[in-house]
C-alpha cells in the first residue's frame, strides 16, 4: 500500500512541474471572440466601454518568481484601438498597456519577461477609453520559467512587494526606462550600486531611468504593500544628429535688462504677469503638419488667433512651410518620429530634437526655436 501511495505522489509532483501556465480562453468572459483564418482570439469590442471588462484564466496559477511570456496578440481587421490594458490579479494588479506594446492588424507574436513577489491566476482585459473600435486583443498566452539574464531585449513587467518601505529591485535588471505605479503618492529615495541618490516627489506614477539601481526608500511615511513596474521598447530607431552645428537660438543683441522691484505688505505681492495688465494668455499649437493646417490657419487668423505649427518628418505640409509662416504662424519641431519621449533613452531624445530642427532650420533659413512634446 505504501509503494502505491509513493507512486501517485511521484505523478503528481512530476504533472505539476512540467505544467506550463497558458491564457484559457474557452473560460473567457466578458468580452468577444472572433476568429481569422481558423485562429481564434478574444477582444473588447466597439459596443463595450471602459467600464467594462473581459477576464481570462490561467490553467495554472503563475507562482512568485521569473517567467517569460509568449503571447499571439490580435489586432481586429481593418483598424482597431490599442487602447487595451491586460492586468493580471497580483497584489499590486500588474499591467501591460497595449498603447505601448507592438500594434498590428491580424495576429503576431509578442515575447515580454515577468518579475513577479506574489501569483496570478487571471488576466483582465479593460479599455482606457473609447475609440469606437474593436481593441487589441489575444489569441494564446504561454509561460514557462526564465532567468532576468533573458531579457535583456524583452518589455519587462514587475510586481514587487515592499516592506517598511524598502524596494529591492532585482539584480542585474536590464537597462532602460521603467514606469513605476504605487497603490498611494509616495515618494522615494533612490539609490545605485556606488551610493549616489536621488528623490522622486510624492507620485502614484513614476517614470525612472534603472542604470545599475538597487532599490530605494518610500520617504513619505510607512509603507507595506505592493509595487508595479513596466519597461516597454522604443519603437524603431534613430541614428544620432551629426549635422553641422546649430546655430544659437538667442540674440544677445535683443536682450533686455530690466528691473523689477516688488512692494507691498503681503509675503507675494501681485503684479502684473502679460503685457498692458493681461491677466489671461492664449497659445495655441497645432501638430503633426496636416493638410488641414492651410484651412485651420485662416479660421485663427480670422478670430485674431495666431499658434505655432508643430511638425515631424512625416508632416504633410513640410514642402510649404514658407506660407504657412507668412500668414503670422510659427514652425515648431515635434521630433522627427513621435515617440513617446517619456520611454525614449536621453540619447534617443536629443536625436528627435536635433534632427527635425536641423531640417526645419534648412527649410525656413533661420533658427528654429520651439519643441512641442510628442
Amino acid at each position: 500500500m505504501k509503494k502505491t501511495v509513493l507512486c501517485c505522489l511521484s505523478l503528481l509532483t512530476v504533472s505539476i512541474l512540467s505544467a506550463t501556465p497558458i491564457l484559457d480562453l474557452n473560460r473567457a468572459s466578458g468580452g468577444k471572440a472572433v476568429e481569422e483564418n481558423g485562429k481564434r482570439a478574444y477582444v473588447l469590442s466597439a459596443e463595450q466601454t471602459p467600464k467594462d471588462a473581459a477576464a481570462i484564466p490561467l490553467s495554472e496559477p503563475l507562482t512568485p518568481g521569473v517567467w517569460i511570456g509568449d503571447f499571439e496578440l490580435f489586432g481586429p481587421q481593418p483598424r482597431f484601438s490599442p487602447n487595451t490594458e491586460f492586468i493580471f490579479d497580483t497584489p499590486g494588479s500588474l499591467k501591460m498597456d497595449g498603447y505601448f506594446m507592438p500594434n498590428r492588424t491580424g495576429f503576431f507574436k509578442m515575447k515580454a519577461g515577468f518579475v513577479l513577489d506574489a501569483p496570478a491566476t487571471k488576466l483582465t482585459m479593460k479599455m482606457t477609453w473609447s475609440r469606437k473600435l474593436d481593441c487589441l486583443g489575444v489569441g494564446s498566452a504561454a509561460f514557462t520559467p526564465g532567468k532576468i539574464a533573458d531579457m535583456d531585449k524583452l518589455p519587462i513587467f514587475l510586481d514587487l512587494k515592499v516592506e517598511n518601505g524598502d524596494i529591492k529591485l532585482p539584480a542585474n535588471l536590464p537597462y532602460g526606462i521603467y514606469q513605476l505605479n504605487f497603490p498611494r503618492e509616495l515618494s522615494v529615495r533612490w539609490h545605485d550600486a556606488s551610493g549616489n541618490s536621488v528623490v522622486t516627489p510624492p507620485l502614484k506614477s513614476v517614470t525612472v531611468t534603472i542604470r545599475n539601481l538597487t532599490g530605494g526608500k518610500v520617504v513619505n511615511g510607512d509603507f507595506t504593500g505592493h509595487i508595479t513596474a513596466g519597461r516597454y521598447l522604443e519603437r524603431g530607431s534613430l541614428a544620432p544628429y551629426t549635422g553641422k552645428p546649430l546655430p544659437k537660438t538667442r540674440d544677445a543683441a535683443k536682450l533686455e535688462n530690466n528691473t523689477l522691484v516688488l512692494k507691498g505688505s503681503s509675503a507675494a505681492p501681485a503684479f502684473a504677469a502679460y503685457p498692458d495688465g493681461k491677466k489671461i494668455a492664449l497659445v495655441t499649437s497645432w501638430d503633426d503638419g496636416k493638410n488641414q493646417d492651410f484651412q485651420l490657419t485662416e479660421i485663427l487668423a480670422k478670430y485674431g488667433v495666431k499658434g505655432t505649427l508643430a511638425m515631424n518628418r512625416g508632416s504633410d505640409v513640410l514642402p510649404r512651410l514658407k506660407e504657412l509662416e507668412a500668414r503670422g504662424f510659427e514652425i515648431g519641431s515635434h521630433s522627427v518620429t513621435h515617440p513617446f519621449l517619456y520611454l525614449s533613452t536621453p540619447e534617443r531624445c536629443l536625436a528627435e530634437g536635433l534632427i527635425l530642427r536641423a531640417d526645419l532650420e534648412e527649410r525656413l533659413g533661420h533658427p528654429v526655436i520651439s519643441f512641442v512634446y510628442p
